[in-house]
């Protein structure tokens, strides 16, 4: 970490909150994938480990998982090698997809990838439905969705299934999406009072809360910090794009655009620093003002141009893909200069030292 001597710094620069905080530059780390063209890092965990989906030189897309500076392939529970790993917790448990063949069809089953091992969760409606695993907390909850029945917290411990309902009280028509450190709190999108309406939503202590949306008919929460801001993305009223919000308090708050049609807010971390896409540029937020994560990768990075910002962690290292030698592939941004959450903190009480000096002066 690279630490700055207080007198060197201006106490505007002093006063920045941490949940601005956000690297000068990145270095970045080409994931390396499967043998493959196309590779995609959809979560991350606070020691580094990457966890997405890999084309192979054989087959299809392949869930995969790098950590120690190498991507490996993550078991199948089936004949069908597709499979997709969404998020991983802090003990290095995935959670993601695995799609079987019946009857001539593909089907896509929540999966727990663990001990090299693939589990189907239990309780995921008939063999013809579908449900994808996209969280998991650092208690083993896991959290997703399922067509036939709709969002589900799946506990690990007790190896059961929990169904939500939706925000009308019915079953199907939700998923979620995040899920808070503890397992406690969680996130996605549900159906909602209106015509063709689905609405983001929280469930917390037995409640699910309608979070609104930026005007438009449609909004879907992507991600929680443990503070509870939630990020995702809203459609506009009578505008039929999507754009970026951040809601807290009970208010929902655009984040800003680098222009084009579409943009996602993907995740937020315990500082609240948020990445996603914006006009096909991977993008991280400066408060409410968006930052295309291609400037500030470190001098000298040459062939990137990075699309999609999918996850971040409370080091501030983010995944996502971009497209590189001809394909698209996963990285690992890791910052070269931003200060720990700590030092933050620190950096605000010398400020304020400074500050009551001058007054005094």
């Amino acid at each position: 970490m690279t630490r700055f001597p207080l007198r060197s710094l201006p106490i505007a620069a002093l006063l920045i909150s941490s949940s601005a905080a956000y690297a000068d530059t990145y270095t970045i780390t080409d994931l390396g994938g499967l043998g493959g063209m196309y590779y995609y890092g959809y979560g991350i965990n606070d020691s580094g480990v990457v966890v997405g989906a890999s084309s192979t030189p054989t087959e299809g897309l392949r869930a995969f998982k790098y950590s120690g500076g190498s991507a490996s392939p993550l078991v199948t529970t089936g004949p069908s090698k597709t499979s997709y790993g969404y998020g991983v917790n802090q003990a290095g448990t995935v959670v993601g997809s695995n799609y079987r063949i019946l009857n001539g069809s593909a089907y896509e089953r929540a999966v727990i990838y663990a001990n090299g091992q693939a589990f189907e969760l239990t309780g995921q409606g008939s063999a013809f439905e579908s449900s994808s695993a996209r969280a998991i907390a650092n208690n083993g909850t896991v959290v997703g969705g399922s067509t036939d029945k709709g969002a589900f917290v799946y506990s690990t411990v007790s190896n059961t299934t929990t169904y939500l309902g939706t925000l009308l009280g019915t079953t199907g028509s939700a998923t979620l999406n995040a899920t808070n450190n503890a397992g406690t709190t969680f996130v996605g999108s549900s159906v909602a009072t209106g015509v063709n309406t689905t609405h983001a939503m929280m469930y917390a202590n037995g409640v699910m809360t309608d979070l609104g949306s930026l005007g438009g008919r449609i909004s879907v929460a992507n991600g929680i910090s443990e503070s509870g801001t939630v990020i995702g993305y809203s459609y506009l009223s009578g505008v039929n794009f999507q754009r970026a919000f951040t809601w807290s308090n009970g208010v929902m708050s655009q984040l800003g655009s680098l222009g084009g049609a579409d943009t996602i807010a993907r995740a937020i971390n315990d500082v609240g620093t948020t990445v996603g896409v914006s006009g096909q540029q991977a993008t991280i937020w400066n408060g409410t003002t968006a930052v295309n994560l291609n400037g500030l990768l470190a001098p000298g990075t040459t062939g990137w141009t990075l699309r999609d910002a999918s996850a971040i962690n409370n080091k501030g290292q983010i995944t996502g893909w971009g497209t590189f030698g001809g394909g698209y592939h996963a990285f690992l941004l890791t910052p070269t200069a931003v200060p720990e959450p700590g030092t933050w903190a620190a950096l605000g009480l010398g400020a304020a030292a400074l500050v009551r000096r001058r007054r005094k002066a």
